[in-house]
């Protein structure tokens, strides 16, 4: 198997997170070339993915599981603060709920994650989880306030790393 092909069956058939997982996949990478490195994403500056989250789908599909401060299901922008610019898509009446079933990029793909990152936040409390709902409250209304989807998909990413962890609340589920 000569290199090229390697390197097609790495990219194609392992994602950047099972690159990351297996061990020693990284040194036979750079054994063969640098395109499989030059794959893996660096870990963004302000996270550091350890502990348990929740993904927004699991908060979406889930709302028995919800914190009780927030089982009523509250506006968006009670929480965050919302730019005229995104007053249509996140603004009232949108719920937090609402948002979770939001489908697109740039800020409602951050609105996902930031309800996602919140409710993570508040339920297993921030040692848990890694960052305290107030830090990720301001990390969306910064995002948001730029109306620039390069930051607003950048802190997106960020929260999406936090919320991918492993999720503690299944067990909760009967």
């Amino acid at each position: 198997m000569n290199s090229q092909t390697v390197n097609q069956y790495l990219t194609n058939k392992i994602s950047r997170r099972q690159a990351i997982k297996v061990g020693g996949l990284a040194a036979l990478g750079l054994a063969f070339s640098k395109p499989i490195i030059s794959t893996i994403a660096p870990k963004p500056a302000f996270a550091n993915y350890a502990g348990n989250g929740c993904t927004p789908g699991f908060w979406k599909n889930h709302t028995s599981t919800w914190p009780s401060q927030y089982s009523a299901d509250p506006l968006f922008e009670s929480v965050f603060s919302v730019p005229t610019a995104y007053a249509a898509t996140l603004g009232s009446p949108n719920s937090l709920s609402d948002v979770l079933q939001l489908g697109g990029g740039c800020e409602q793909a951050l609105g996902r994650h930031g309800v996602a990152a919140f409710l993570n936040a508040v339920m297993l409390g921030a040692t848990a989880f890694g960052i305290s709902s107030a830090a990720v409250v301001s990390a969306v209304n910064n995002a948001l306030a730029t109306e620039d989807c390069v930051q607003i998909e950048s802190t997106k990413d960020n929260l999406e790393g936090f919320n991918e962890q492993s999720c503690p609340l299944g067990g909760m589920i009967a």
